[in-house]
């Protein structure tokens, strides 16, 4: 745990060492390390996550339900989406669609919803209602591949990154 946060912070083993030295026990120390890791998972999370296109991933299903289709096509993962209202939106749409639901509605999202305490608080605070009826409506269907390929694309960096690979990006193009 020691070589972790020293890898992240950048301070060295013996600085750390001598920082927790008269702790009681490794508390203290795991709090820290846990706050550390968190604020460099959401630095890479906000670096790679391109909102507009995860909105416009979430709108167009919510237009066309058949996109989730297990065809192979277009295959989401909880990863997809770092920004947890989005999370949650698409993982209830997705909870919907893969038990009979047919037709998605905000009073069907509110009903799922609502038996889901933190969830629905997260529906409320970012005026779900709303926010669905602009999503549908603003919904570019015709170019779902596009959002669907750089929701793809900006989940792919994260991973890389957060796996320690050196990610570049560049406008630069090849050929």
């Amino acid at each position: 745990l020691i070589t972790i946060y020293n890898a992240i912070s950048g301070i060295s083993i013996p600085e750390i060492e001598k920082k927790y030295e008269n702790c009681e026990n490794y508390g203290v120390f795991k709090k820290d390390l846990a706050e550390i890791v968190a604020k460099l998972m959401a630095e890479i999370q906000s670096k790679y996550y391109d909102s507009s296109s995860a909105i416009q991933v979430i709108g167009c299903v919510l237009s066309d339900t058949s996109l989730l289709d297990d065809t192979g096509e277009y295959v989401f993962s909880e990863d997809d989406f770092c920004n947890d209202f989005h999370k949650m939106i698409f993982g209830t749409i997705y909870d919907l669609i893969t038990t009979g639901a047919e037709k998605l509605s905000i009073k069907i999202i509110e009903d799922y919803l609502k038996d889901k305490e933190k969830s629905y608080a997260l529906y409320k605070k970012n005026n779900g209602a709303q926010w669905l009826k602009e999503v549908f409506s603003n919904a570019d269907i015709l170019n779902f591949k596009y959002y669907y390929n750089r929701l793809k694309k900006m989940t792919l960096l994260r991973t890389y990154e957060s796996i320690g690979y050196k990610v570049i990006q560049t406008d630069a193009k090849i050929g």
